[in-house]
């Protein structure tokens, strides 16, 4: 008898899935001689990457290299079991110069998902602008939120704040002007100053508009939290009954002049007769005649000197 034994390598077998799919791995299963080495292809599909990769249970991810997984030195079965994961895109916000935030400040969104900032100007401020990698897309804030749909790449959003304004319009009737005269644009919660001038012959009525009060020839707008305008009106001033040289004030000044335009030696205006006129004083009060004499350069005098009023 001729006996004949043929002995053969033992094999082992690589069993290969994917869980949850999103991706592949192959060969799904094989055969291994013992003690040899198996590869393995992982390949994500389209946006996706390998999260884990494990080996009889224990993580090999860290052991992938481009897209090959080798089992070496095979001694044992392998169950190989790959699991995929969406890519992810940074979204980073900030604020360029304060007075405002947006949130979140930072974050990572599934490729393909979508993200929403909220932006909030401080008290007194507005959005000024908003950017979105470098392109303005300040029009795309509605109700306080920004929203990147289908995030496909990293996305740097910068939020720029400034203070509210608003326009202050200032006008003037005839006989005087109001400096400045053109429309002033005013910082929210701001106040403007206003400077008003009357011709000659002419005084202030009165200046009204945005909450304001006048000093002098200087009207101060109220705090400014809305569009207003402000307005100038003049009057003429009214002329003071013996007030001959025309300084505003009665004295001696005008007692003398009256006389003098009383005996001749200074010419007579219809306009001087109509200011001197100012006797007869019947009751404490002037009653003009019409006739400017002596009479009424020594009511004047009187008058100068504080011995009548009228």
């Amino acid at each position: 008898h001729e006996v004949v034994a043929v002995f053969a390598l033992d094999t082992r077998t690589v069993t290969a899935s994917v869980a949850g799919g999103n991706g592949s791995i192959a060969p799904v299963t094989g055969t291994v001689d013992y003690g040899s080495n198996a590869s393995l292809t992982v390949t994500p599909a389209a946006n996706y990457h390998l999260a884990t990769l494990t080996d009889n249970g224990a993580d090999v991810t860290a052991k992938v290299s481009g897209g090959l997984y080798t089992v070496t030195g095979v001694t044992a079965d392998h169950n190989v079991v790959a699991t995929f994961a969406i890519d992810t895109k940074t979204v980073t916000a900030s604020v360029n110069g304060g007075n405002g935030s947006i949130t979140p400040l930072a974050g990572t969104v599934n490729y393909g998902g979508s993200a929403t900032l909220t932006v909030a100007p401080a008290a007194g401020y507005h959005l000024e602008s908003l950017t979105d990698n470098g392109a303005d897309v300040t029009a795309g804030v509605a109700n306080g939120t920004y929203t990147i749909a289908g995030v496909r790449e990293n996305h740097t959003v910068v939020a720029t704040f400034r203070w509210i304004t608003f326009s202050v319009t200032p006008t003037a009737s005839a006989n005087g002007l109001i400096s400045p005269a053109t429309k002033q644009t005013v910082d929210a919660g701001r106040s403007v100053n206003f400077t008003v001038t009357p011709n000659a012959g002419y005084q202030v009525a009165g200046v009204t508009g945005c909450g304001g009060s006048l000093s002098g020839n200087i009207f101060s707008t109220a705090p400014i939290f809305g569009d207003c305008s402000v307005s100038a009106t003049f009057v003429a001033t009214p002329v003071l009954k013996g007030d001959l040289n025309g300084d505003g004030k009665l004295d001696l000044t005008d007692a003398l002049l009256a006389l003098q335009l009383a005996v001749g030696e200074k010419p007579r205006t219809a306009a001087l007769v109509a200011t001197g006129d100012v006797a007869p004083i019947v009751n404490g009060k002037s009653e003009p005649d019409k006739v400017l004499d002596i009479g009424d350069a020594v009511a004047l005098l009187l008058r100068s000197v504080g011995q009548l009023t009228w």
